[in-house]
This record gives C-alpha cells, structure tokens and sequence, in this order.
C-alpha cells in the first residue's frame, strides 16, 4: 500500500474518532480513560485502519505521524494544552503500546518527532487554510525536496529550487568563502495566491518540546533569518519545564522581570506558540496560544503577497 493511502486512512480514521467523542461524557471523571475506552471499544477497532501492507522503509514516519492523528484528536476535543499532551503520552501511550491492535503500529512515542508531525497535521488538515501548506524536507541539513503529510512533494521542482535558495542562511565563516546552510527549519510554511508555482515561503517553525540548551540553536538560526528578511521565524514548544517542571519561559512580571529565556525569545521571535496556561506562561505580543498560528499564517498570507 502507499504510504499515501496509508496516511489517509490515518486521517479518515481520526476524523471518525472526532466524530465519536464525546466531551460530556465521563468515565469516573477521567478523560483520559473515556479517550482509552473510545479507542479500544469493538465499535471503533472494526473500522481502524489496517497498515500492515505499508512500505516498511516508512514504517518510522507512520508511527509518529498515527500518534499525531491521536494526540491531535485528544487535543481538538480538551484543548492544546501541555496538561492533555501530558496524560496522553504517559497514559494513553503505553496502553497502545501493548494493545493487541495499536501495539503493531505504535511501539515508540518519540515526543519530538510527533510534536512536529502534530504542527503538521493540525496545519494542513485542522486548521482549512486556503493556499497555505505545512512542509517538511528530505533533510535537515542540506534538502533537495519539500514533503506535505503523504509525503508528496506538491511544489514543483524549479519553485522548489527557489524557495530552498531563499531560505538558506548566508555563513561568513572567517578565512573561507561564505556559503548557504539550511537552519533550524523544523517545518516552512509556504504560501501562494492562486497557483502553488508561485509559492513562497511565508514562516518557519521551529518545533521544541522542552527548551534548555536546545532552545540557543533555534535563536541563533533567527536572529540570522531576521537579519537577511528571510520569512517570519517562529517557535513553537510543549515547554516541558525544569528539574522542578517549572516553565522554562516563565511569567513577564509588570515590572518585566523575566526570566533569561524568555527576553531572548521575545527579543527574536516573531511569534512562540506556547501549550501552558496564560498563569504560567502570560502572553504578549510574540507569546501567544498554539491556536494563535492559524490567524497569523492568514494574515502573512495576506501581507506578503498584498492581498
């Protein structure tokens, strides 16, 4: 089977599960048991997918990319916030890891790479954009193709070439010639006004689920795009905490104390997207809730190509 027709019976199969859950109803007070009670019932295994005739070469991306679908249901249904992500990996995950069906499909929850597929998924498929695409690439450090979901490569070679040539970073590397380097580009959101030929890369996400020393990369890659005009540079994060699982962005006080991470973030960001509650995390001008990102992408949409 195609890895195509394998990630859309992944999203006819999460449409159904959204059009079978229930936000009223409450098994001992427990969503996420009512969650796990969905997934499992006889009802919903009958019309679960069956993967097994899938390329084994993609059988990596189909297991992060189904824990995206399931997590994005969670989500929709209770709210982006870091809380539901939270019961979901650690009490919904490891029951599929050991179900008799799931099992086969889910033995790992790599939390990075399904926070990224996740971003992916809910733009390209929750959000109904018009004209705007989430893509990945064949590489992280030197792509030659973008990738949608099904791992299409919807933009044509040549606006390919451009936009790959747009978004580079230009490194002036004492005592050597300079050269192009591909940043930290998680997921580019490309965007055009009537034909994909035309597509130009309107924003970056750089996608994190906990920030520490990881988080200086994702600044120094945009402070570089903001210097040569190169799209608008986000981030987007689970922000996990500290030791003591303290947010590591922390609260603006109105003296604006803040912490390090945050100055530095809001000082070269153009947006963070962020999964905590506006108690831990208050929101500004650059922070700002993970639903946020569909409002922004259609208004760069709109300002980019004056619309």
């Amino acid at each position: 089977m195609s890895i195509k027709a394998c990630i859309s019976n992944l999203i006819d199969f999460k449409n159904v599960l959204l059009e079978n859950y229930s936000i009223y109803n409450r098994t001992n007070g427990s969503r996420t048991q009512y969650y796990l009670d969905l997934l499992t019932s006889s009802e919903i295994l009958r019309i679960a997918p069956d993967l097994s005739n899938c390329e084994q070469k993609n059988k990596s991306y189909l297991n992060s990319y189904f824990h995206a679908c399931l997590i994005a249901v969670f989500l929709e249904k209770e709210g982006d916030s870091l809380w539901y992500w939270e019961k979901y990996a650690r009490e919904i995950a490891p029951v599929l890891k050991i179900h008799g069906f799931y099992g086969q499909y889910l033995p790992k929850f790599t939390e990075s790479d399904i926070l990224e597929y996740f971003i992916l998924h809910t733009v390209n498929n929750t959000f109904g954009l018009y004209n705007i695409k989430a893509l990945t690439t064949n590489s992280d450090s030197n792509p030659t193709k973008f990738y949608d979901d099904y791992l299409n490569e919807i933009v044509p070679e040549i606006t390919t070439n451009k936009i790959l040539e747009k978004v580079q970073v230009t490194m002036k590397i004492r005592g050597q010639a300079e050269k192009k380097v591909w940043g930290d580009n998680d997921i580019l959101i490309v965007a055009y006004p009537d034909f994909v030929l035309d597509a130009e890369a309107i924003c970056i996400i750089s996608c994190k689920t906990s920030l520490r020393e990881r988080v200086y990369q994702s600044i120094f890659w945009a402070t570089h795009s903001r210097v040569e005009g190169i799209a608008r540079h986000t981030f987007a994060t689970l922000d996990k905490g500290d030791s003591g699982r303290n947010s590591e962005i922390g609260y603006r006080g109105t003296d604006n104390a803040a912490r390090k991470t945050r100055d530095v973030l809001e000082s070269t960001m153009d947006r963070v997207y962020v999964f905590r509650g506006a108690e831990e995390v208050n929101r500004s001008y650059v922070i700002k809730d993970f639903e946020y990102l569909k409002k922004d992408l259609e208004r760069w949409r709109e300002d980019y190509f004056g619309l």
